[in-house]
């Protein structure tokens, strides 16, 4: 396998990978209040 082959299957998944979080996002903005996709649980500082 060359480079460049390599270097373009790392590309689609990289753009596949970035699609499918962005995608996950707007499924989870539209199921759970503003306030809550404002502050992640995973972001929130332990108390």
């Amino acid at each position: 396998m060359s480079i460049e082959i390599t270097s373009k299957r790392i590309t689609a998944l990289a753009l596949g990978t970035i699609l499918a979080v962005v995608a996950w996002r707007v499924v989870a903005a539209q199921q759970t209040p503003l306030m809550s996709v404002a502050q992640p649980p995973e972001v929130k500082e332990p108390a």
